[in-house]
């Protein structure tokens, strides 16, 4: 198969990623349109997009063959894949949205507060409030991974009463 063709058939389950699964499996097995291996090629689809995992030439070709079986006989089942795509794209832009508020929140005076009351309570483990102390004394750049890492700090230390 030509590699360009692959890429847009690989495109394409990971486009329809909701259509494969349990939901399918079941649909195939009840109405018998779907015979063996494809039942079960549609569960380790699903597994491979939802993981990363890497597409097999002939994961593509038992895909797109499940996907034209679905289409043939039931075209609504697609319709719900793709309303279910579009839920979990705006799922993720709501998360994307609020994890760039979430990292606002962390600034060099925040992390400097918390690494003076961690410094009296001693929560956090000693690596943690070591990076702290590196980015709040200038060894190190409070970059966006860093701002992540101690947003993660800042939820565990007001659990344990940090107010700031």
């Amino acid at each position: 198969m030509e590699k360009q063709t692959v890429d847009i058939r690989k495109k394409f389950l990971n486009r329809y990623r909701f259509l494969f699964g349990k939901k399918i499996e079941e649909w195939g097995r009840d109405t018998g349109i779907l015979e063996a291996p494809y039942p079960t090629v549609a569960s380790d689809i699903a597994y491979k997009v939802k993981n990363g995992r890497k597409f097999l030439d002939s994961d593509v070709t038992r895909g797109i063959a499940i996907y034209e079986k679905v289409w043939q006989y039931n075209p609504d089942l697609l319709e719900e894949a793709d309303a279910l795509a579009e839920k979990d794209r705006l799922a993720n832009e709501q998360k994307a949205i609020s994890s760039d508020n979430k990292l606002a929140e962390i600034t060099l005076d925040l992390v400097q507060q918390m690494v003076e009351w961690d410094k009296r309570k001693r929560i956090l483990e000693d690596w943690k409030w070591k990076a702290m102390k590196d980015v709040v004394d200038g060894k190190k750049e409070l970059s966006e991974r860093m701002k992540y890492a101690f947003y993660l700090n800042l939820q565990i230390l007001r659990k344990k009463g940090f107010q700031g």
